[in-house]
């Protein structure tokens, strides 16, 4: 019964954290480079998470705990790598291609949902290391050597309030910021409650979550081409 509220201070504590690790994880970035993050997200965001869950299946909130860790691997690494590797006029539509990719895969959430728990996590883990092996393998790093700013300890106290200070000054930035702040309220908020809500109300199962997650897979790739 308290899922919902378990969730919602997982993905709390993990907003919090990440407020006060964005503007160091963003010189990090410049530090030792794009292609390191790309194989660390894969890890700690998907396949580390799922191998736990195999493992303690009884115990759902060492996976909830892992899962926000893995959420302060920040995503700008992919923006500062796109930024790097197009230009300014092109980078929009490779956003767009980037996400429609990512939300086409829940459409594999209907055979998910036809499947059983083991094999389902049993796939998600497997996927998520094929996924780290390909990224170590396949995805260069886009910073030169020489180009890489270096490691220091005044990095580790980038006071986070002096960014937020500076995105306040822009009046553009604080509009943007109002806006992302609305959608990610609203979109926390639902995404919290509606799947306990459905079940309460008309046992909403597995199978019922595996069809929304591909009916979301199929429409956003459609808005965002």
């Amino acid at each position: 019964k308290k899922a919902a509220e378990i969730t919602s201070y997982v993905a709390a504590t993990t907003a919090f954290l990440g407020m006060f690790t964005a503007a160091f994880y963003g010189k990090l970035l410049d530090t030792v480079g794009r292609r390191v993050f790309f194989i660390a997200a894969v890890v700690f965001q998907n396949a580390l998470p799922c191998l736990l869950l195999a493992i303690f299946r009884s115990q759902p909130m060492i996976y909830m705990l892992a899962s926000a860790a893995g959420g302060l691997i920040q995503g700008s690494y992919l923006f500062s790598y796109v930024a790097d590797c197009f230009s300014a006029k092109r980078r929009a539509p490779v956003f767009a291609a980037i996400q429609a990719t990512s939300s086409l895969t829940f459409f594999f959430g209907i055979f998910a949902g036809m499947m059983s728990d083991t094999v389902a996590i049993t796939i998600a883990t497997v996927c998520g290391f094929g996924a780290a092996a390909y990224a170590f393998v396949f995805i260069s790093e886009t910073i030169p050597e020489d180009v890489k700013q270096p490691f220091s300890r005044e990095m580790c106290a980038t006071n986070p309030f002096g960014a937020m200070a500076f995105l306040l000054s822009s009046k553009v930035c604080r509009a943007v910021i109002a806006l992302v702040a609305c959608f990610l309220f609203a979109q926390v908020g639902t995404g919290d409650i509606y799947m306990f809500y459905l079940n309460e109300r008309v046992g909403f199962d597995k199978g019922d979550n595996g069809y929304l997650a591909a009916e979301d897979g199929l429409l956003t790739p459609l808005v965002l081409l």
